[in-house]
């Protein structure tokens, strides 16, 4: 019939024939005719594709949509392989290697012999060689090129890559030296030069029928048709392509095929922040950057395994591709090298004690416990370690890191402090160590330990060893914490066994330092100095091998015995004022260590951190003033004003517990400031923030006129010394003021309150001059992490594995990127550094020094108000300028509103420090176009200042300013010169307005 030499053979069908047969009713009735017409290769019974164990279809999935206009093409093997479907199973004869295409339009032109498999008329006979073992696709211009033997099959699955011989002239299991010598079909190219385009290579992994390995290039054909030759629809994948039969589809007036886009990418030479773009990805290099930027998003979103296999597999749906793994397994194995540094260390469960392991075995060398490591992990009894110099390795080669290592000041003393490397004993630290250069730069560490409840009904907790970076800027160190090791357990941890690993590698980098190649190819060696211990007082005492605070000679400082009285129904110990106390030291502590004497040293015996030669066992384990003065005094005192057990004492103020609250929520913090005030009656929830706003913002103006101005008067004595401690610059004098304010708090306690534990406020001030503000060395930054950590737990099972691998992918996942997107496109770098560091609207208007956000976005006339008081401070403007009205801007890295903005109701963030320490109200930004370029002005009032405080005996703390009401005519200024927001407050009760100065920039949002 007509329609069957088209069939058969793939010849183009005419146009008037195909309209012929569309008006026919044959063209709907014959399922051949219909398939010639329509696309000549759809298959909708994959049943009827023949297959077998060396089935080398080269399709995509098990539906098979395939054609094959050239049955010349089909390859041979012991089981049956089809190129494309048969019209009539019925027609297929199957004899040992015989394979054929249906009957032949001669059947004299079938040989059938035992090893012989001819494809029909070849359109050179003489391309059609035949040896009792060997399919090759034409006998080469040089016999003496070809090998064969028994097992030898070039152009199809060798069982034996070994006896493969390749030559000039001979291709096997890979693309030719010379192209030109098998060029039979395009199709016969790989796209990989270890990829066996001619059969299943015997590494299966080579060998992926799928279109994420078919390459664009006209000169490589990867399996399937080549994309830049002749469209390729998803379900149509074949050794070849007829354009005839192509052409039949838009000649029948079909619906269009789909087209995959191409793979790879074309990209021209880009900078970004990862690399410059030189060079075309490759498609491996393509799934990398895919599945990067899946990481990124599930560690930005917190993404479960489940939900990130999920989104695998939406993923691949979408691409109709495998463009990513297609399961977690496969696309975690990706980032093997990011997790590998994680260590395992055993431990007895009795002696709490490293064990040693034996084979397959751990055995405690102190009890003789033996059981094997398998039943050991299940059992918990291990904690996690992560080696420091891998970590710090990866820091130093982050150039935005590198660069921003400050060198640290020698000098004996300087004034004022304004970083942990000012103080004291760091430069003494820092003065032993051999000199810095370009090459060689010293780090030295703050790290912390402390537990973390992690489930609410459960005595479970995870206690992390994190450290940082003192060399590093305080915004990058808060940034940049590290994970030494991890416990994870129901008890605490025996601190000189969990240690063990650290301060053995701190010794070592302390000796010998690591080495480092920067960004810019510089080869560098750094040595690591442990320096500062942050803990609350019941870990301190841990790592100090120390009693207690509620023991005997509890204070970690000094030799104080305390003194133990009642206290509700039962006895706590206390430790009341003395002038002339014993002051502990680093010596006298390694001795009483030596001798083990409890009854006046309270020195349980010697701790594993006296083995590192930097650590101060006394002055290097800081007391902390977050737990000791927030969590501690700030807490303590506010309870006793408003528990019902104090009733009858004069200080009580819990009548006043309504006023109070109305006051508190008449304060509108800004936006920098983490959380509003909330009511005294939920303190139990205050976090630590919570309370340090309450100390150092709201308790004094919020107290005045409740407290008994005595009390109140006390208290301010407390705020003041701790505020000039926290001030972002610290002088001597400041420190010397605050310690007679801190020793006269503490001595005044026991005759208005009676003996309270208030010990370690009177150490604050020489760990200031031992190591800068109090906010450098402060445990809020590792709690603010602590947070994070639980964050990264996603269900009950193997939390301490859990926390290890989603820390190790947080912390290389920026070197990762620099090396993956090296040759990226510019959407996916920019899709990548969305996810992983926050960006503005593209609104925003980048202005000198400011970035202008929100608001209109179109251009209008100045209005007459504005223009007046522009007119005062920019020059050449004009009245008929154009400007753009805006919200906020982004000013010295935090944003700052206006009052134009309608979004804030609770917050007041509009009020702000001129450089000049002038305060301002910001009514709203004006972006001008000016002559010099774009001007970002801030138009507001001026607030008038007064002179006012709080108690006539004793002056307001320093961050006190007390305003007046706002100055009548509308005023700009540049927005440059606006320093930071600031907190104003408006109470009944106060006379004036005040406005609080933030201590510091670094503790505001934790």
């Amino acid at each position: 019939m007509e329609y069957r030499k088209y069939l058969t053979t793939g010849a183009a069908v005419p146009a008037r024939t195909a309209r012929r047969w569309k008006r026919s009713a044959a063209c709907s009735g014959s399922p051949r005719r219909k398939k010639v017409c329509v696309s000549a290769v759809t298959l909708s019974d994959p049943a009827r594709i023949s297959c077998g164990p060396a089935l080398d279809s080269r399709h995509l999935g098990p539906a098979l949509k395939s054609l094959n206009p050239d049955p010349a093409l089909v390859s041979c093997g012991p089981a049956l392989i089809s190129h494309g479907p048969d019209p009539d199973p019925a027609l297929v004869s199957c004899g040992p290697a015989l394979i054929s295409h249906g009957p032949d339009p001669d059947p004299a032109l079938v040989s059938c012999g035992p090893a012989l498999i001819s494809h029909g008329p070849d359109p050179d006979p003489a391309l059609v060689s035949c040896y009792p073992a060997l399919n090759s696709h034409g006998p080469d211009p040089d016999p003496a090129l070809v090998s064969c033997g028994p097992a030898l099959n070039s152009h199809g699955p060798d069982p034996d890559p070994a006896l493969v011989s390749c030559g000039p002239a001979l291709n096997s299991h890979g693309p030719d030296p010379d192209p030109a010598l098998d060029r039979h079909d395009p199709a016969l190219v790989s796209c990989y030069p270890a990829l066996n385009s001619h059969g299943p290579d015997p590494d299966p992994a080579l060998d992926r029928h799928d279109l994420a390995l078919v390459s664009c290039d006209p000169a490589v054909n990867s399996h399937g048709p080549d994309p830049t030759r002749v469209p390729c629809d998803p379900a149509l994948v074949s050794p070849d392509t007829d354009s005839a039969l192509i052409s039949t589809i838009s000649v029948c007036e079909e619906p269009p095929l789909s087209f995959i886009p191409p793979v790879h990418q074309t990209s021209t030479n880009t900078s970004c922040a990862y690399g410059q773009v030189r060079q075309t990805a490759t498609v491996e290099d393509t799934r990398k950057q895919h599945e990067l930027l899946l990481l990124a998003l599930k560690l930005k979103q917190g993404l479960t395994d489940e939900a990130l296999e999920d989104t695998l597999k939406v993923v691949n749906v979408i691409s109709q591709r495998h463009a990513v793994s297609s399961t977690k397994h496969h696309f975690y194995r990706t980032f093997d090298d990011l997790k590998k540094d994680i260590q395992f260390h055993y431990i007895c469960e009795g002696c709490t004690i490293s064990v040693n392991i034996e084979g397959e075995k751990v055995v405690c060398p102190n009890c003789q416990y033996s059981c094997s490591v398998a039943d050991h992990m299940k059992q918990g009894h291990f904690f996690i370690v992560c080696p420091l110099e891998s970590q710090l390795r990866n820091m130093m080669e982050q150039e935005e890191l590198f660069s921003q290592l400050t060198r640290p000041n020698s000098a004996a003393h300087s004034s004022p402090l304004t970083d942990i490397t000012d103080g004291e004993l760091y430069k003494r630290v820092n003065r032993n160590i051999e000199g810095q250069s370009e090459h060689h730069v010293n780090l030295t560490l703050t790290f912390s330990c402390d537990g973390v409840p992690v489930f609410k009904k459960s005595s479970y907790s995870i206690w992390p060893l994190l450290y940082t970076v003192n060399e590093l800027p305080p915004d990058l160190r808060a940034k940049q914490v590290m994970l030494a090791a991890l416990w994870f357990g129901p008890s605490k941890p025996n601190c000189n066994t969990y240690l063990s690993p650290f301060v053995k590698e701190c010794n070592q980098l302390l000796t010998h330092g690591f080495e480092w190649i920067s960004v810019n190819g510089i080869h560098g060696r750094s040595k690591v100095f442990p320096l500062v211990a942050v803990c609350d007082s019941v870990a301190r005492p841990m790592i100090q091998n120390f009693k207690q605070f509620n023991g005997e000679f509890g204070c970690s400082y000094c030799l104080q015995k305390g003194t133990v009285v009642e206290k509700g129904q039962g006895h706590v110990r206390v430790y009341p004022f003395e002038s002339d106390t014993e002051s502990r030291n680093h010596g006298s502590s390694l001795d009483f260590a030596r001798e083990a004497i409890e009854n006046r040293t309270t020195v349980k015996g010697p701790s594993i951190l006296s083995l590192i030669p930097s650590v101060d066992l006394i002055q290097g384990c800081v007391p902390d003033y977050m737990h000791a003065c927030l969590l501690g005094v700030a807490r303590s005192m506010t309870y006793m004003w408003v528990g019902s057990d104090n009733h009858e004492n004069p200080w009580y103020v819990g009548r006043c517990i309504q006023v109070i609250d109305q006051k508190l929520h008449l304060i509108q913090p800004p936006s920098c400031v983490s959380r509003v005030p909330r009511s005294l009656r939920e303190r139990n929830y205050w976090k630590a923030h919570e309370w340090y706003m309450w100390l150092f913002y709201y308790s004094i103006p919020v107290l005045k006129g409740i407290l008994p101005e005595c009390y109140l008067i006390h208290w301010t004595r407390f705020v003041k010394a701790l505020a000039l401690l926290l001030t972002e610059s610290v002088t001597l004098q400041q420190i010397q003021e605050a310690d007679i304010m801190l020793r006269r708090f503490v001595m005044e306690m026991g005759d208005l309150y009676g003996i309270q534990n208030i010990m370690s406020s009177l150490h604050l001030a020489q760990s200031v001059r031992n190591w800068g503000p109090l906010w450098a060395h402060s445990a809020f930054t590792f709690e603010s992490y602590n947070h994070s950590l639980l964050k990264m737990i996603k269900s009950t099972q193997g939390v301490p594995l859990q926390i290890a691998k989603t820390f190790q992918l947080q912390k290389g996942l920026p070197l990762y990127a620099k090396k993956t997107l090296s040759n990226a496109s510019s959407e996916c770098i920019s899709a990548f550094e969305d996810l992983v560091s926050p960006t503005h609207t593209q609104s925003a208007i980048r202005c000198k020094e400011v970035i202008a956000l929100g608001g209109r976005h179109e251009k209008v006339r100045l209005e007459q108000d504005d223009y007046l008081a522009l007119h005062n401070v920019a020059n050449h403007i004009e009245r008929e300028l154009l400007v753009s009205y805006r919200d906020r801007a982004v000013i010295n890295g935090e944003v700052t509103h206006s009052k134009r903005h309608s979004r804030e109701r609770k917050r007041n963030s509009h009020v702000v420090v001129l450089t000049d320490n002038s305060i301002f109200s910001v009514d709203k930004f004006v972006v001008a176009d000016l002559v010099s370029g774009e001007h970002c002005y801030a138009i507001g009032h001026y607030f008038e200042t007064k002179r006012h405080s709080f108690f006539a005996s004793l002056s307001n703390p320093h961050h006190f300013i007390a305003v007046g009401k706002k100055l009548g005519h509308l005023t700009a200024v540049p927005a440059a010169v606006i320093q930071r927001k600031c907190l104003f407050m408006n109470l009944p009760n106060l006379k004036v307005n005040y406005v609080f100065m933030f201590l510091n920039r670094n503790e505001l949002t934790n």
